[in-house]
């Protein structure tokens, strides 16, 4: 029989929406000026905020790009429930957004990476749950 899954107290478990921008099968990710990992566009949900309204707010803070589209794509849990006060819902959309992506002043770096860039061992550093989600898009024919 599996073994349950662990349950977490609302109070250790904090909202983050996030984008799936992908254009000629190859998926945006950024890197914040206060970090070394890649990541998707995306923030915290803000009190009063709609997981959608969250979404098409950090990804044009983030990337200057604007949300014409959007579909529910996942949620993933990150972060160590052993070593961090609270854990991470990623809710994932894919994005159709419009406009070049260029870097706020919050993002050190953006760029569109193919399935295989991501994925090498010799690539730039990206956060495990990141990996989960495009090894996701790949499985989906989207990468």
């Amino acid at each position: 029989m599996p073994e349950p899954q662990k349950r977490y107290p609302a109070e250790r478990l904090r909202g983050k929406s996030v984008g799936l921008i992908i254009r000629d099968r190859t998926l945006l990710l950024i890197r914040q000026n206060d970090n070394d990992t890649f990541g998707l566009p995306g923030g915290g949900i803000e009190e009063g905020e709609s997981i959608e309204e969250a979404l098409k707010r950090e990804v044009l803070e983030e990337t200057n790009c604007i949300v014409t589209g959007f579909t529910y794509f996942g949620t993933y849990l990150s972060g160590n429930p052993e070593v961090l006060p609270r854990r991470l819902a990623n809710i994932t959309f894919l994005v159709e957004a419009d406009g070049v992506p260029q870097p706020s002043n919050e993002i050190e770096e953006l760029r569109f990476f193919s399935f295989e860039e991501a994925i090498s061992p010799n690539s730039v550093k990206i956060s495990a749950t990141v990996i989960l989600i495009i090894e996701d898009c790949r499985k989906k024919g989207l990468l």
